[in-house]
């Protein structure tokens, strides 16, 4: 009989990974960014599995529309090759376990289109993961700036997909340092003000998708 299939529960990232990938999707509302994550995943004795993120590989845009995003394979090969001498470098397997983007302006759910990436990632690798930072929404306070951060998988051939865990949005920060929370509301204020509004008071999502 086939191997079960995995299951991926859960994926967590570091306040690090959380502060770069935010600060890169706010680095502009015009169009959508890319970058890769790197980290591993880890087995649980109950057949799950939980994927761990500890440094992000921003990528260059290679297309042209501004509501999609795509890397080359000279950049991918790139990634990998610096997963592989963190790996050897450190003694902990490091090695490309998924990508994120932004949404500016629009909801944090995957589209068809980004399910359909997601789908062709987890051809070559089932445990790929996709991260989706939705930014540049107003939030309920005037001049706030409202971020929402989702982990997704596709989940059939047919290009539908799931969603790891409720989507987490600006009020929810259990589990961040006051450190991290600090420097994240700085980014989050940065940017606002960078585009004709006020410093944002909003607060970011948690580090780890549950």
């Amino acid at each position: 009989p086939p191997p079960p299939k995995m299951v991926l529960v859960r994926v967590d990232i570091t306040h690090e990974v959380l502060l770069a990938s935010m600060s890169h999707a706010l680095t502009t509302e015009s169009e959508e960014i890319m970058g890769l994550l790197l980290g591993d995943i880890e087995h649980l004795v109950n057949g799950d599995t939980v994927t761990r993120v500890w440094m992000v590989y921003p990528q260059i845009r290679t297309d042209r529309r501004k509501d999609r995003v795509e890397t080359s394979p000279e950049q991918m090969a790139r990634s990998s090759a610096h997963a592989e001498r963190l790996s050897e470098e450190t003694g902990v397997r490091t090695r490309v376990v998924g990508w994120y983007h932004s949404h500016p302006h629009i909801t944090v759910l995957p589209s068809h289109v980004d399910l359909r990436t997601q789908a062709m990632y987890q051809i070559l690798d089932e445990s790929f993961v996709g991260l989706i930072f939705s930014v540049f929404n107003n939030g309920g306070a005037e001049g706030s700036n409202e971020v929402q951060l989702t982990a997704f998988q596709a989940t059939s051939a047919g290009g539908t997909g799931a969603v790891l865990g409720s989507p987490m949005g600006s009020s929810e920060l259990a589990g961040l340092d006051s450190p991290t929370k600090a420097a994240i509301r700085a980014s989050t204020s940065q940017a606002h003000a960078s585009h004709g509004g006020a410093a944002c008071g909003s607060d970011l999502g948690a580090a780890a998708l549950v």
